[in-house]
């Protein structure tokens, strides 16, 4: 067999959602175990991180499934919302590069303020 069969790639996509389920699990716990030990008493914060953790967890289940019971549905969806997220870091990646260090400090000012009134 070559160096990229399909037991290989298949094992190779198992293992990397394997790894995301991890580290969306860690997304979940850290911040509900730092809320209810009161180091930080921003509910927003907390609820996002949570929801980015159950977001992910979910996504990295649906890649999962879809690899360990070669359901081409799954794997299809999966493959769209990854595609979706490429493009929707490479937008934020380019709008990091094109503005200026004023610029960012402004929107980081700004968001800060709002983060603080809610």
């Amino acid at each position: 067999m070559g160096c990229c069969s399909f037991t290989r790639l298949k094992s190779s996509l198992v293992l990397l959602n394997i790894l995301y389920m991890l580290i969306a699990l860690v997304l979940i716990a850290v911040p509900a175990f730092a809320y209810s030990m009161n180091y930080f008493t921003s509910y927003s914060l907390i609820a996002s991180l949570i929801a980015v953790g159950a977001f992910l967890f979910l996504f990295s289940f649906l890649g999962l499934c879809g690899a360990l019971h070669h359901h081409q549905v799954m794997l299809f969806f999966y493959m769209v919302v990854l595609g979706l997220l490429c493009i929707v870091q490479f937008a934020s990646s380019i709008t990091l590069v094109a503005i200026n260090d004023e610029q960012k400090h402004d929107i980081l000012n700004r968001s800060w303020a709002n983060a603080n009134n809610v």
